[in-house]
């Protein structure tokens, strides 16, 4: 395995749901008779990637979301207090892979989270940004995230703006 390092001190910005705390970790339904579910923060060391992978991931070039999408998102920055490992994924397969192959995205992130006990989460070429990284970190082996700013609002004033600069740079389209 390849891996990225994230140095301590070192600069996160994630978009989420403002219902959450901007260090929470959020947690997928755990299903019936299924294995334990790893808590994950989807994170990004820039503004743009972390609002493409949120809110474009799956979005085309050329495509369009509706700005209500963005209804209830917000961005926060985080610091990493301590370094990080990564572990870099360069699988087109997996990096393609549209959101109806969740369940096999999933079960990868699992598997490398167990075969690799020093691993902090995983990092990959972002869709829109491939010059760029997007991150995800593993709930269970990170308690060292600190809030750096109070949450920005993607969906009114300079949030808005932002989200849709990002969305210009990514040629998708924000309709009302």
């Amino acid at each position: 395995m390849i891996y990225e390092p994230i140095a301590a001190g070192t600069e996160l910005v994630r978009v989420h749901h403002r219902r959450f705390a901007p260090d929470e970790f959020s947690t997928p339904r755990r299903l019936p008779f299924g294995p334990p579910v790893i808590p994950t923060l989807d994170a990004a060391r820039d503004d743009a990637t972390a609002i493409a992978e949120a809110q474009f991931h799956d979005v085309p070039p050329g495509g369009d979301v509706p700005r209500a999408a963005l209804e209830g998102r917000v961005l926060t920055r985080l610091r990493a207090t301590r370094a990080l490992q990564l572990i870099m994924l360069s699988d087109p397969s997996l990096l393609e892979a549209p959101a109806s192959d969740y369940a096999h995205t999933a079960e990868v992130a699992k598997r490398l989270h167990d075969d690799a006990p020093a691993a902090d989460g995983i990092a990959w070429a972002s869709r829109h940004f491939p010059a760029q990284r997007a991150l995800v970190l593993f709930g269970d082996r990170i308690a060292d995230l600190i809030a750096l700013s109070r949450p920005l609002p993607l969906d009114r004033g300079a949030g808005l703006l932002l989200a849709e600069e990002v969305a210009m740079r990514a040629d998708v389209g924000l309709l009302l």
